[in-house]
């Protein structure tokens, strides 16, 4: 098993979108592999039917599809056939209410693609992880990963500590 944590203070998923960085990357006049990149997380995450432009993918954080696919590629790489990728929430009386509100709704909009659910009870269950999901190892090729044949099973989940 791989577990891979996005620990968060006070702060949101970044500014940017998927569809807002690969525009930006794209158009931009410095020379960049960044478009291509994103593309290929996009493809290991969702399958081969997305584009950063389309629904729902142009409006996701692209942190958070970072996370999962490092997820991901790394229970492959270790030769694992689980991946859990958990997002640890701290909460204080100094936290801005405006980021944790944002930070859960860019959660369930990413919940929703990636699994087809809704994620608006999550905080009446905090700790509650979706999954599995199934992932063919064939999935991983062009990210030069060389292992076995197998199933990669994920979960994902979002878990808040105040104090």
């Amino acid at each position: 098993m791989t577990l891979c944590i996005e620990a968060k203070a006070d702060e949101t998923f970044g500014s940017e979108t998927i569809g807002g960085y690969w525009k930006r990357k794209k158009e931009g006049s410095e020379p960049t592999r960044a478009p291509e990149r994103i593309e290929r997380l996009l493809r290991i995450v969702f399958g081969s039917d997305t584009h950063p432009l389309e629904e729902p993918w142009i409006s996701l954080r692209y942190q958070v599809l970072t996370g999962v696919a490092g997820t991901l590629l790394q229970t492959a790489r270790g030769g694992n056939t689980t991946g859990i990728f958990v997002i640890q929430e701290f909460q204080t009386n100094l936290t801005d209410p405006n980021k944790l509100r944002v930070n859960q709704d860019d959660y369930n909009k990413f919940v929703q693609a990636l699994f087809g659910k809704s994620a608006t009870n999550i905080n009446n269950s905090d700790g509650f992880m979706y999954g599995p999901l199934s992932y063919a190892a064939d999935r991983f090729i062009d990210s030069g990963i060389k292992f076995d044949q197998m199933q990669l099973h994920f979960f994902m989940g979002k878990c808040t500590s105040s104090w």
